[in-house]
């Protein structure tokens, strides 16, 4: 009750403390949507919390404190890698993750039953990968190689239209591109079922550099919330320097976009008439 009236009260700053350490799952559903609605007003939220999962999906900048002392003050990803080292690992899921550049790069995430992320307990997140052309979970990829996003969920009632959608971003937070499943989904209300979603990102298309995917499952414009996971995944892209593929006889760094696409050029020469 007290939250529901602070967020409504329209301050400049709301300040929240361990809120989705109570009630149930539709409760902290509702806190989250309403927290990260504040955020998207460009009013300042402070929440506390000892949930990194949900620091990582609310904030873009996190203070890590640890006994009354300040041990990091950074952005979202430095500040929770810190936080990870200093938390005895959870046996809800599996997070396969490597470090690169202090920064923890995700290439799945694997959900218990009871801890998986659940809408209206009809729809519930199983798990998210990114992997490569074997099928095998990875966080490092070349450019000129493929990579797919897995995701995989669990229809328990038959009530929704679920759509699956995934956001590419970088880092630091500048959208790239969004794609849904509109096209192949079936119609209507889906059928109960655990399913598997792929969406493969085609190379060449990103330039070297670290990316994040925020996977979301949306019921539809009628439902007032849906299932989001931001920056669920984080992977790499490297380039070997070598001139096959979208290099090609080009000898220096290329330039910093973020994106490299193979697009086709047609050259034609005309030879030039000799003079009388």
């Amino acid at each position: 009750m007290a939250f529901s009236v602070a967020a409504h009260l329209e301050s400049e700053i709301l300040i929240v403390d361990e809120v989705l350490a109570v009630g149930d799952a539709a409760f902290q559903r509702r806190c989250t949507d309403k927290m990260l609605q504040v955020a998207d007003q460009g009013r300042t939220l402070l929440f506390v919390s000892h949930d990194m999962d949900a620091v990582n999906r609310i904030c873009n900048r996190a203070v890590h404190m640890a006994h009354g002392r300040i041990i990091n003050d950074s952005r979202i990803e430095q500040t929770h890698l810190q936080a990870s080292r200093d938390s005895a690992p959870t046996v809800s899921d599996i997070t396969r993750s490597y470090i690169r550049s202090g920064i923890a790069m995700t290439s799945e995430v694997v959900w218990a039953e009871s801890e998986a992320p659940l809408f209206d307990d009809c729809v519930r997140l199983d798990s998210v990968r990114i992997v490569d052309l074997d099928g095998k979970p990875s966080a490092q990829f070349d450019i000129k190689a493929s990579c797919t996003v897995e995701i995989t969920f669990t229809i328990l009632k038959e009530k929704w239209p679920i759509n699956a959608h995934i956001h590419l971003k970088d880092l630091a937070g500048h959208y790239l591109l969004f794609s849904m499943d509109n096209h192949q989904a079936p119609p209507g209300v889906r059928a109960i079922g655990q399913y598997t979603e792929r969406c493969t990102i085609q190379s060449p298309l990103l330039n070297v550099g670290d990316f994040r995917i925020d996977v979301e499952l949306w019921p539809g414009s009628e439902a007032e919330h849906r299932i989001i996971q931001s920056s669920v995944l984080k992977f790499s892209v490297a380039d070997d320097s070598q001139a096959a593929g979208v290099r090609g006889n080009w000898p220096n760094t290329w330039p910093g976009c973020l994106i490299r696409p193979h697009l086709p050029w047609d050259i034609q020469m005309s030879p030039l008439r000799e003079k009388p």
